[in-house]
């Protein structure tokens, strides 16, 4: 405050007299630097309080005295949705009273210093690191198959006869995925999300749920949350959250975080594991905060294109044709100019070669097979019939998880898998106008016996929302 009042000028004390004097429009004297303002509220609160808004609870039936009998068919206008990732709180960072016990299933590359952060959370923390054989290491330190059943029932038996309920088992293998688009990384992808999975939810089925450890499944950047998929094969995972719940009544819950390094994430991942109020089976953390995956309505068009239309020119290339209810060749126009359509039917022998044409098969329309191409046809009306084929059910009890083979579960998703490969890298050598994927709701969905039907087409999904870290993608559906 200026220490020589002036005329008509009123100088007073603290800052709620000079509130009250500014309010009663007396004239202030100013000081001669910079002046805080003249109230004070108390430090910002916001980032560490949790807000929320009242919800009016769901309004009741019409008539309750006619409950619905069975599924109910909805309107037309009700059938579209869009799958969305929605903010769903803070990620909170702190310390929780230690009372659970962790076990880490984590590849060895990743070691067990990468898991010491959960020590100062967790009043036991046990790593399990993948191998041929169970083994104990140290007391908290064993080595075995992740893929074994049996090694993992041991495991179980152990940790639940010493703890009892409080047990959270952290799958954490699918972090070793890097995005390669080869077949290495693919088969490493289907042994991380699929066979260990398979075999995790059959241990899990044969322990009371009593005692029922909680299992989580890690992943990194295989989320569309706030922007492209950058680890598409571990989509895999989206079978595991309703199958093992369909056929063996095991919940599995699913954790996409945004890196590989846990000391990028490893002071929020215990929030979410140690909060009972979040029961979402698909979880994400992106930008300080947790997101959940919502669908949203999608309103129908009020008028519809017609069924048929003439193709745009230029080469269009169809993988795939084994479905029942689609052929494997499109019905075009016979009037369609400079247009050739090549069409690749989804056989055995396609999912040997996955490889992208090279300088000695320059038109990307030619599918490669090792043998001769008997399906590409000369333009004409005739060569555009749509041919069907008889569908070949690939799934139905042989598909149950209790009873599932690593082996046949290869052979039964081969093709769509490794064609999935081919279009990335038809879309990295030829960078067509658009690319358009056929999946199923099976991966949203799940159904017994389709567990690996489920997670290749959740792949698929994943596949259409994948961008490398430097690269612009075609329109992708």
């Amino acid at each position: 405050m200026a220490t020589q009042p002036q005329a008509g000028l009123t100088e007073v004390g603290d800052a709620y007299e000079r509130a009250e004097a500014w309010m009663a429009g007396h004239t202030l004297v100013r000081p001669e630097g910079p002046a805080s303002a003249p109230w004070d509220f108390p430090p910002p609160a916001f980032e560490t309080v949790t807000y929320d808004f009242p919800r009016p609870p769901l309004a009741a039936p019409a008539d309750e005295s006619e409950p619905p009998l069975g599924p109910k068919r909805l309107p037309a206008d009700q059938w579209l949705h869009q799958p969305q990732w929605t903010r769903l709180r803070r990620a909170r960072i702190g310390t929780h009273e230690p009372r659970r016990t962790a076990v880490v299933v984590a590849p060895a590359v990743m070691g067990d210093a990468s898991w010491r952060f959960l020590e100062r959370h967790y009043a036991r923390v046990v790593t399990v690191s993948a191998g041929e054989a169970f083994t104990r290491l140290d007391e908290d330190r064993y080595e075995a198959d992740p893929a074994d059943t049996g090694q993992l029932a041991a495991l179980l038996e152990q940790f639940t006869r010493d703890t009892g309920p409080g047990v959270d088992w952290l799958h954490a293998l699918p972090l070793a995925l890097d995005g390669s688009l080869d077949e290495h990384a693919l088969e490493s992808a289907q042994l991380a999300c699929l066979d260990t999975v398979a075999a995790l939810a059959r241990a899990l089925a044969d322990v009371s749920e009593a005692v029922r450890p909680r299992a989580w499944l890690l992943s990194h950047g295989a989320q569309p949350v706030s922007g492209s998929v950058h680890i598409p094969e571990a989509g895999l995972l989206a079978a595991g959250l309703e199958v093992p719940r369909q056929e063996l009544g095991v919940t599995l819950r699913w954790i996409d975080l945004p890196g590989p390094r846990p000391a990028d994430w490893a002071a929020h991942l215990p929030d979410l594991l140690l909060d009972d109020t979040i029961t979402e089976p698909a979880t994400a953390l992106r930008d300080g905060f947790w997101w959940q995956r919502t669908l949203q309505p999608v309103q129908a068009p009020n008028s519809f294109v017609s069924a048929v239309r003439s193709a745009a020119p230029g080469i269009h290339l169809v993988l795939g044709g084994t479905g029942a209810s689609a052929p494997p060749w499109p019905p075009v126009s016979s009037n369609t100019p400079a247009t050739e359509w090549s069409s690749s039917p989804g056989d055995r022998d396609t999912a040997r070669a996955p490889t992208a044409p090279g300088p000695g098969h320059p038109d990307p329309g030619r599918p490669r097979h090792g043998r001769p191409d008997r399906r590409r046809r000369p333009a004409g009306p005739a060569s555009r019939r749509p041919r069907r084929h008889r569908p070949r059910r690939r799934n139905g009890r042989r598909g149950l998880l209790a009873r599932r083979d690593p082996a046949t579960a290869r052979r039964a998703t081969a093709v769509k898998l490794r064609a999935a490969l081919l279009v990335e890298r038809l879309i990295a050598e030829h960078d067509p106008d658009y690319a358009a994927y056929c999946s199923s709701m099976a991966a949203r969905f799940g159904g017994v016996g389709q567990f690996d039907y489920a997670a290749a087409n959740a792949c698929l999904d994943a596949y259409a929302h994948h961008a490398a870290p430097a690269a612009t993608p075609p329109p992708c559906v």
